[in-house]
This record gives C-alpha cells, sequence and structure tokens, in this order.
C-alpha cells in the first residue's frame, strides 16, 4: 500500500520518542524527570491541525515510557496517512537526544515505508542531512509550531515553502529560512483533550520542582520566546531567536480562563527564558492575573539580574510561588568563561530576595564548565546546600552543535565531525576541563546522590506535604525511589 503522495494527508500520529530509554546510558538526567512534561511543540502542532479539519493523536512515548514495539502499535491502531516526530524532550526544551528520534524513523522506514514522515523539534535543524538520511521525508529547521499544517497545506508544492529541508527524487533540497521567526499570538492554546486524561497531573516526585505546587494539576504557558544572551553551552538562541518575542498581554489572560474553564487548571509554568526581561510586560501580566476571579499559582524563570523587590511582590501578589535561576556553577572565573553575565553573589542575593517575597526558589546547575576541578564543583555544592533552595537540578556541560563551547570541543580535536551524534555525548564535561570522560559520569553520579538529599532536606514543610501525598499516590514515591537506586 503506497501512500506517500502530493496529497495532503487527513490523519496525523505526533510522536515524542520515549528519552529515557538512552538518558541513562547518557547521563542526562534531566530526561529522566521531565518525563511528565508535554512538548509545546507537539501540542501546538496538534492543534493547528485540528482545527484546520485534520484528524490527529499524540503519542506521548517519553511520558509514559513506550518501547518501541508500542509505539509501533499506536501507529498500527491509528492507521496515519502522516507521522510527525518531535526530537523535543518537554516545554520548549530543544536539548533532547537525537537517538530516540533515529531509532522512531528507523522503525518506520523499516515497518511503514508509505507513510509520509516529518521532523522537527530543537536538535532537528542540527542534524538535518542526517534525519533525513534516515528516513524522515520532511523536516522544520526551526519553529515548527505552525509550519507543519502549512507543509500540509502546500504538499503538492513544498518548494513553496520556507524553513523546511525535504527529499526529492533522492536529492535533499534545503528551502531559504523564513525571514521572520512566527508570531506568538498566532499559537495557543493547547487543545489537552488531543492527550490523555492523565497528562496534566503534577507528578509528585521530590525530584522534580512541582511537587510542592499547591495544585494537582498543571499546563505551560509561554509569555515570550527569544534570549539575546550568548552563555557557551546553549544554542537555544539559534532555534529560537536572539530577539525576544513577547505575547500580547490579552491573549495571555485569553489563555489562562481556556485553560480554566475547559479543564480546571489553576497552576502553570511559564517557561520563558527571562521571564521578567521587560520589567513592564511582567508587571502588565501581574496585574492583570490579580483581578481575575479566582486564585492561581505559577512558576517561571528567569536571571537574577533581572529583579527587584517591588517586582516580586507584585509577582507574589499574581500567584507566583515559586522562581528557577540559572545558577550553573558558584565559581566566578567559570561564570565569566560562561559568559552568563553575572556573579555567584548576585544569585545569592536573588534568593534571599524571593525569600523575603514569599517565593521558593530552584537552581539549576551545570558541572564540568570549563575551568571545572573538583574544589569548584564541592564549593558549588556546598553554596547550593546553603541557600537552600526548594530544588537542584544537575547536569553535565554537554558540546551541543552551534555553541562555543562545541567549538572549544572542536580546537581540541575532541569534536571532528564524524561521529557527531555520539561525540557530543562522550566528550561532555571533558572539554576545557582535566576530566575524562569515565570519570565525568562517576563523580556525577556522586553529584547526583548529593544533590538529592539536598533536595530532601532543604524545605521541610514542602517535603511533608510530598510525603502526605504519597499516601494518595504511591507510585510516584516508587518512581522516585527506582530512580535513585539506579543512579
Amino acid at each position: 500500500m503506497v501512500r506517500k503522495n502530493n496529497e495532503a494527508s487527513g490523519r496525523h500520529l505526533l510522536i515524542s520518542p520515549n528519552q529515557t530509554l538512552f538518558s541513562r546510558r547518557h547521563n542526562r538526567s534531566w530526561l529522566k524527570v521531565s518525563k511528565g512534561s508535554v512538548p509545546l511543540d507537539l501540542g501546538y502542532c496538534g492543534t493547528d491541525l485540528q482545527k484546520k479539519g485534520y484528524e490527529v493523536k499524540l503519542v506521548l512515548a517519553n511520558r509514559y515510557d513506550l518501547s518501541l514495539e508500542e509505539v509501533e502499535d499506536e501507529i498500527r491502531k491509528f492507521n496515519p496517512d502522516t507521522i510527525g516526530i518531535s526530537s523535543a524532550s518537554g516545554y520548549v526544551c530543544p536539548g533532547g537526544l537525537i537517538e530516540p528520534t533515529l531509532r522512531v524513523l528507523g522503525l518506520l522506514r523499516e515497518k511503514f515505508p508509505h507513510l509520509r514522515t516529518i521532523a522537527f523539534g530543537g536538535n532537528a535543524h542540527y542534524f538535518t542531512e542526517k534525519l533525513l538520511d534516515v528516513g524522515a521525508d520532511v523536516l522544520i529547521r526551526k519553529e515548527p509550531e505552525l509550519k507543519y499544517a502549512e507543509i500540509m497545506d502546500n504538499i503538492s508544492n513544498l518548494s513553496s515553502v520556507n524553513g523546511i529541508s525535504f527529499k526529492q527524487d533522492g536529492e535533499i533540497i534545503h528551502n531559504p529560512d523564513d525571514q521572520e521567526l512566527p508570531d506568538l499570538n498566532e499559537m495557543g492554546p493547547i487543545n489537552y483533550h488531543l492527550f490523555k486524561e492523565d497528562v496534566l497531573r503534577i507528578e509528585l516526585n521530590p525530584m522534580t520542582y512541582d511537587y510542592a505546587i499547591p495544585s494537582k494539576k498543571l499546563v505551560t504557558l509561554e509569555t515570550s520566546r527569544g534570549c539575546p544572551y550568548l552563555c557557551i553551552f546553549c544554542n537555544m538562541r539559534y532555534h529560537r531567536g536572539k530577539l525576544v518575542r513577547f505575547k500580547d498581554i490579552d491573549k495571555v489572560i485569553e489563555e489562562i480562563k481556556y485553560y480554566k474553564s475547559e479543564f480546571g487548571i489553576d497552576a502553570f509554568y511559564i517557561p520563558d527564558n527571562t521571564f521578567t526581561i521587560n520589567r513592564q510586560h511582567t508587571m502588565d501580566i501581574c496585574e492583570r492575573i490579580s483581578e481575575l476571579p479566582y486564585k492561581i499559582y505559577w512558576r517561571a524563570v528567569t536571571r537574577p539580574d533581572y529583579i527587584d523587590p517591588d517586582l516580586l511582590k507584585k509577582m507574589k501578589a499574581a500567584g507566583c510561588y515559586q522562581i528557577s535561576f540559572g545558577l550553573e556553577t558558584a565559581d566566578d572565573k567559570m561564570l565569566k568563561k560562561a559568559k552568563k553575565k553575572f556573579t555567584a553573589k548576585d544569585v545569592e542575593s536573588a534568593v534571599k530576595m524571593c525569600r523575603q517575597a514569599g517565593i521558593k526558589t530552584s537552581l539549576f546547575s551545570i558541572f564540568f564548565l570549563p575551568g571545572e576541578t573538583m574544589e569548584n564543583i564541592n564549593h558549588t555544592l556546598r553554596f547550593m546546600a546553603a541557600l537552600k533552595p526548594l530544588w537542584i537540578g544537575a547536569n553535565i556541560a554537554t558540546p551541543s552543535p552551534y555553541t562555543d563551547l562545541y567549538k572549544m570541543g572542536q580546537a581540541e580535536g575532541k569534536l571532528i565531525g564524524e561521529r557527531l551524534l555520539e561525540e557530543c555525548i562522550e566528550y561532555a564535561g571533558s572539554i576545557g576541563t582535566d576530566f575524562e570522560p569515565t570519570e565525568v559520569k562517576r563523580i556525577y553520579n556522586k553529584i547526583r546522590k548529593q544533590i538529592m538529599l539536598i533536595n530532601l532536606t532543604s524545605d521541610p514543610l514542602s517535603i511533608l506535604r510530598y510525603l502526605f501525598n504519597v499516601l494518595i499516590n504511591p507510585r510516584d514515591f516508587i518512581s522516585f525511589v527506582s530512580n535513585y537506586l539506579k543512579t
């Protein structure tokens, strides 16, 4: 049965590959704790397709820990015409492993060669030709949310669609990029009826930062995209743009009202790179939220140099219960090398400021950045423990393509391009340091266990609430203990 043709198809299966099948081997712990998150690109694409009359099903293999065999079963049950695959690990994060996407594409090429396949997500544009060679028919190089439906509307004339690459008569065609990135006001809200009913449930796991939220369901709410900073390990600006785009405040409030009325949602995660980068925009959003006839709770991400007491007071009054900061390291020389543009003292002051405002904090850390030593590692661990945040996350400095860290790896002769997919993981933590790859993994596992203990003791009241909820949801506790023992 051959279906690949130049006609728009009516049935679309969108897949989020299972990252956790590979994260333990690569020591990418954050992929384990992001299982519950819903990739925004998948939700936006599905919603946009459904609005245009297409039949859509979403398969969250990452959330539900589905094997390739189970993914194959889902495909056979739905019998789609086109399959879309997102390489993002969760929310808007572009850092998912590419291997799971390649495995799914291999499955499709072997078992379903008649189906049209569209690949997209944060890592897609770094590995365009690789993904097309393995089995993708069309690849969306940057933001896919509105582009996917545009492809289907112009399936007989793909050369007219900017921002994509595709195969034609055995040749790979790269169309020019769009002149502008999409308007955020044209995206969302996401129709969560496309997902299983429990997809909005918060995972009560003390290794994730949602376990302390005073709610049972949560969705992601974007208010902006883009980042003007040049941190050496981050490639977000190459995917989302260096100019910050903002959603209109009316649009943000409209989405909050929709999620509340349609799904009973009163908790939100704002994944913007720096939520408070435009102070007035943040103040106006908080003012409008405070005018709602019901209480909502939300957490956000920002930088320590973009908050002040008055702003925090406004955020707290609007329901902000937690702010995350990317500390990365407590060593100021390493922060300067990483181009973070702030100091450890700035983070310390920001955490104290939040505590005074009644807002909890969480810290992201990246170990084995250039210049890292065991002394620096221990200093960072002590520094974070002393601040007593609600939650600490840890990762290994990984040389993603296009970043300065990647270029440093090339200069050291470690990333020669012939084994790009494997080398980025293999040399994580050893670029600009004296650590060998095997040593990095051993030390990192010790770091994770120390951080788990810090997380379990830093906020006793929240832990008590967690333990109470364990009585109601024991499966989350079992999941947490299992991950800890396997670390």
